[in-house]
């Protein structure tokens, strides 16, 4: 009788412990597979970053052009066309700040 009662308890605890193994080894999967995918405010964020780093690229580049059209004026060589160039760099440096 006591061996029925002890093979009766240890399959309850095989059954729980194997049940808790299920339920760790689900929830272990799920965030597993959550964790893969980019939430969306880290996308946003990573985003904005781009976003940020290519104006500020964007600024360096219009801000160089004005400075090698400038050099052309100063040295007398700058035609109608690189003034005209300068003029709309500078309209567009200005839009970006």
């Amino acid at each position: 009788m006591l061996k029925d009662i002890w093979d009766s308890k240890k399959k309850e605890l095989i059954t729980a412990v194997a049940a808790l193994g299920s339920v760790i080894t689900i929830f272990t999967g799920v965030t597993f597979i959550e964790d893969r995918y980019v939430h969306a405010s880290d996308f946003k964020e990573y985003a904005e970053q781009q976003q940020q780093s290519i104006k500020e690229f964007r600024i360096q580049d219009l801000e160089d052009k004005i400075f090698e059209l400038e050099f052309k004026q100063q040295s007398g060589t700058a035609t109608a066309l690189d003034n005209a160039l300068k003029e709309r760099y500078r309209q567009q440096l200005n839009r970006l700040k």
